[in-house]
Order: C-alpha cells, then structure tokens, then sequence
C-alpha cells in the first residue's frame, strides 16, 4: 500500500506539472519535423504516458499535448554537378576535407563516425574499418570501395585519428566550401541519403546495405532511399 500511495502523488505531482505544457514550445522549428517522427514512439514519451494514466483519471493528459503533423523524408541526393562543385572547390584546401566528403558518399558513415575513425580500426588489406562507436550504439563494420580504398592509402598518416579535425572545424569548412561552391540547401548528412541511394542502384540487397548503413529498421533504411527515375528508366529499357 505504501509503494501505491508513493506513486500516486508522484503521479499527481506530474500531472500538475504538465497542465498547460506543451514540450514543443522549447523546440526550434526547423526541428519540429524531426520530433514528429521520433517522440510518439520513443521510450520517453511512452513512458510518460504510462505514468499520467490510470483507471481514476477520465483521460490522459498526455494525449492533450499537439504535435506536428508527421514530416515527409527528405528526399535531397547530391545531383553528380553539386559533388563535382564541392569536390573542385576542395583542390587547394586541406585533403582531409575532399577525403572526407568522398568516403561519405562511398561509405555512408555519419559524419561523427568519420571524424571518429582511427588508423587502427582501418583493415587496408581486408578492405574495411571498423566502427566501434556508433549512433544506435552497435559496431559494424564497413566495406571499402576501390575509391574509398584508393582514398585512404594515398591519405598521409598524422596520427592516431584518420582525420585531425574537430566536430566544429570541420563544420566551419563545409559552410565555407558549401558557400565557395554557390551550393545552398545542401546538408552534410544528404551525403548518407546519397551512398544508400547509390548502394541500392549498384544492386546490393536490402541486408547488404543495412549491414553497412547500419540501420536496424527497414522503414528507416527506405527513408534513406531515393532511386533517381533516369537509373530506373534505364533498366526498364
């Protein structure tokens, strides 16, 4: 009885605090679409639901709280003369920014996992690396093309990182390079939305690309899927 007594004013407390709250006020709208595809079935959000309900409520106070209309997937790529833009502007900057921007459309690693990779975790001879820390906190190992292959051996060692920049040095450059190119609109992470694209078109299966992406859901595997029409017209004949 005690446990049950101290969950109900927790409960009660929780309620009075949410009365009139709407979390989504403290989110910058560019975000929101980002929200309204994650809170409704994230653990937290259930969680909250479950604590605000019970049988001597007439509803749930949870579910008075709007969010977003669902957001559709970005469906951006890299149109082959925005790379070639980027890729040009690149020539007298630093190589770790051009290796950067082809190992992301080769590999599809996020650019955290890029900026992460170390020399030790790079297999040249078994032609993969391996990612220890990851987003979904699952390692994998990623498979190198003859490009992303090539890249790495003519990249010059300087330590233990693959790349000696930082998360905000390397952010800096790519709004430089993105501005040097005339290119606007244009996020790193469409680079990812572009190696999975290419990844499909090449042929590789569903768990092949899963296994290098490493995305565990389809739904958000397919998300990440825009096949050009012009590739598709062509196998059509």
């Amino acid at each position: 009885m005690r446990e049950s007594s101290d969950f109900l004013v927790f409960q009660n407390c929780v309620f009075d605090r949410l009365k009139g709250l709407n979390p989504l006020s403290f989110i910058a709208p560019e975000r929101a679409w980002a929200i309204s595809t994650a809170l409704p079935g994230c653990a937290l959000w259930r969680r909250l639901t479950v604590v605000v309900f019970s049988p001597g409520r007439p509803s749930n106070p949870a579910g008075q709280i709007k969010l977003p209309p669902p957001g559709c997937a970005r469906e951006c790529r890299t149109t082959p003369a925005e790379l070639e833009q980027l890729l040009a502007c690149t020539i007298d900057r630093a190589a770790w920014l051009r290796a950067i921007i082809v190992l992301a459309v080769e590999t599809g690693m996020r650019r955290g996992e890029l900026l992460a990779m170390r020399w030790a975790d790079v297999d040249l001879e078994g032609r993969t690396v391996r990612l220890s820390k990851t987003k979904n906190g699952y390692p994998r190992m990623i498979p190198l093309s003859s490009t992303a292959l090539e890249l790495l051996r003519d990249l010059g060692r300087t330590g233990d990182a693959v790349f000696p920049a930082t998360a905000n040095a390397f952010r800096l450059a790519w709004e430089r390079l993105k501005r040097r190119a005339g290119i606007s609109g244009l996020r790193f992470h469409d680079l990812r939305h572009e190696a999975v694209s290419r990844f499909f078109e090449k042929g590789l299966s569903m768990p092949e690309v899963a296994a290098i992406s490493g995305h565990r859901d389809p739904r958000m595997l397919m998300r990440y899927t825009h096949p050009r029409a012009e590739a598709i017209a062509e196998k059509l004949g």
